[in-house]
């Protein structure tokens, strides 16, 4: 069967929607109020966890107040479109993919979202129920950098809400 060259752009467009629709509909075990809690909770230590200063600093801008939730495919799990993050203070974008960045804007933290499975178990030491990493999602205009930091996380539920427990985190 031949496809076009048309066709086959479409499909490449539409299947990261795809690929993230599947996953959170297929995680039925949480309802969606449940897995805000979740998500807020997680970027709230990511924004204010103290032993996660330096890491903020690094891959983001010093005293900026905003973040991009970032989303690729290949990383296996993407921010659900209707999480809508508010942090007093703070501003929030969204990237993926095909997102342009224009490279003389300075750093801007990003936290791409690569697990997030809360109800299974944890298997070692690098392994959280949710991993983040935090990752330069702006330019380089204040100094590049790459790579990222990854952070693993466990939920856990108290007093009738999820939260979570930082887990540990490695920077390769």
């Amino acid at each position: 069967m031949r496809y076009s060259l048309r066709t086959l752009l479409i499909i490449l467009a539409v299947l990261p929607a795809i690929a993230a629709f599947v996953y959170w509909r297929n995680y039925p075990q949480l309802s969606r109020a449940e897995q805000i809690q979740i998500c807020n909770a997680v970027l709230n230590d990511l924004l204010n966890n103290p032993e996660l200063t330096d890491s903020r600093d690094f891959y983001g801008t010093l005293g900026d107040k905003q973040f991009a939730l970032v989303s690729y495919l290949e990383s296996g799990c993407r921010w659900p479109s209707w999480f809508e993050p508010s942090f007093s203070g703070y501003k929030c974008h969204r990237f993926d993919e095909n997102s342009v960045v224009n490279h003389s804007d300075p750093r801007m933290l990003g936290f791409r979202l690569d697990k997030f499975r809360p109800l299974e178990k944890i298997d070692g030491l690098f392994d959280g129920q949710i991993i983040v990493t935090i990752t330069n999602a702006g330019g380089s205009g204040n100094g590049g950098v790459i790579g990222g930091c990854n952070f693993y996380f466990a939920a856990e539920r108290r007093d009738g809400r999820w939260g979570i427990k930082f887990h540990g985190a490695l920077d390769p």
